[in-house]
């Protein structure tokens, strides 16, 4: 029997004894996935990888991991490393230091960490960006909220565990904003801290993670761990020039840092740049590419148009899936505080899972359309504003995208020429149907 063989008979009974199920094993140093006990129908929870007669394995629905060498061979295997290499010595430099060298055969490989798989990896930058409007905290707040109690993500896969999470937010207060969206979303609020001012010499200053890293290490040694850090905007970890690549990776650096030290998911969120619908996702993205090229993820968020329809999309995966997305809405809810105030607040619902690529779904609802006849878009305003008139100055959305329908035309192109009308479109409720209002008398109308 071959050596590899002996190694894949030895790991695949430790596998089988541990509830997982290959059908093959596979000696590659890649991470393979498979069937686990309890796994449903179409179902691969189990991972694994194998080379060199090391490997490790987990599960990922109930978070375990597990280091794995044969014991067959392990001398086998020593013997001849130290016989064909020779040590590696560090070369001392003028300036006093050493280069440290390590050979990659050393190295042991490890899988991603996910904290939501193939979504939000561990220990790694994702960037959740998007245009105003399309509630990007309030999706945020409901990772956090996933993370600090455990229970189900978006598309059913499950976080075993209850973590901490800390939320760096310059936009939105705590008190009237995150923490009431935390409650709402069901977030245990004993596990998720705000992070505020720096105290130094009795003088309060914004944090600086250039700077204040190390002070947030200490902060937090009594929590445990941290698994999930918000910045909400991520612009305002930079203290120099957003546009500059520079000054974004050194400021970037000592947070992604921190995120590989501790295991920990970063989420920063950032908007996109107006007039950017339809170009590539990657590319939307404010400020320096350096963000984009420093996060291993980036998610885009996008909501219809005069719809409720809103959609979280992977445009960008250095370390897995690159494609797909998953619906979501918004909703509103009300609850009384200890002080009897009522206080409301917006959460997130999830919805179907969506295949594609970001730009495909993006286009989706935000209704890129190639609408360039100049005739053709005078006869779509005519036709709109005289709708509306007709209706008394304002009609339903629904009402008014069957008769553009009807007539032939997109009422996607009518939502695009809609901007350079006089005309509103709002909705009286939060829940209620949307309504298109014209302002003044219009030159297209009839």
């Amino acid at each position: 029997m071959s050596k590899l063989r002996k190694f894949e008979d030895e790991f695949s009974v430790e596998l089988l004894t541990s509830g997982l199920f290959p059908e093959e094993i596979i000696s590659d140093g890649q991470r393979h996935r498979c069937v686990a006990e309890g796994d449903g129908q179409g179902e691969k929870n189990g991972w694994y990888i194998l080379m060199n007669g090391r490997g490790m394995f987990g599960n990922l629905k109930v978070g375990s991991v597990k280091n794995w060498e044969s014991l067959s061979c392990r001398k086998e295997i020593s013997t001849e490393i130290n016989h064909a290499r020779a040590p590696l010595t560090a070369a001392p430099l003028s300036q006093g230091g050493v280069v440290s060298l390590q050979r990659c055969s050393e190295i042991m490989p490890q899988p991603i960490s996910w904290l939501w798989d193939e979504w939000l990896p561990a220990g790694k930058l994702t960037i959740l960006a998007g245009s105003a409007g399309v509630s990007k905290s309030t999706v945020s707040l409901s990772f956090a909220a996933t993370v600090s109690r455990g229970g189900s993500w978006p598309d059913g896969t499950n976080f075993p565990s209850q973590e901490n999470v800390l939320i760096w937010s310059s936009e939105d207060s705590a008190n009237d904003i995150i923490v009431p969206r935390l409650t709402v979303a069901g977030a245990d609020l004993e596990r998720c801290l705000i992070l505020r001012e720096v105290n130094q010499h009795g003088k309060r200053r914004a944090f600086d993670p250039s700077q204040d890293i190390v002070k947030l290490e200490s902060a937090i040694k009594n929590l445990g761990s941290v698994r999930l850090l918000i910045i909400d905007p991520i612009v305002s970890v930079v203290s120099g020039d957003m546009h500059r690549a520079n000054e974004v990776r050194r400021s970037l650096q000592s947070i992604i840092d921190f995120a590989e030290k501790y295991n920990c998911a970063v989420v920063g969120i950032s908007h996109v740049a107006k007039g950017s619908a339809g170009k590539s996702p990657y590319d939307r993205v404010i400020g320096s590419q350096a963000f984009t090229a420093l996060a291993r993820v980036v998610l885009m968020a996008a909501k219809e148009d005069d719809g409720d329809r809103r959609i979280l999309a992977r445009a960008k995966s250095n370390i897995g899936q690159d494609s797909g997305g998953i619906e979501y809405s918004l909703h509103e809810a009300s609850y009384s505080s200890l002080e009897r105030k009522e206080i409301n607040a917006s959460f997130i619902t999830w919805g179907k899972s969506l295949s594609g690529s970001a730009r495909e779904l993006l286009d989706q609802v935000e209704h890129i359309d190639n609408f360039n006849e100049k005739r053709t878009r005078i006869e779509l305003k005519r036709l709109i504003t005289s709708a509306i008139k007709n209706a008394g100055g304002e009609i339903l959305s629904e009402v008014l995208k069957k008769e553009v329908e009807a007539a032939g035309f997109s009422f996607h192109a009518a939502k695009r020429v809609k901007n350079e009308l006089n005309i509103t479109s709002e909705k009286s409720t939060m829940n209620g149907p949307w309504t298109w209002r014209l302002l003044t008398d219009d030159p297209y109308g009839t």
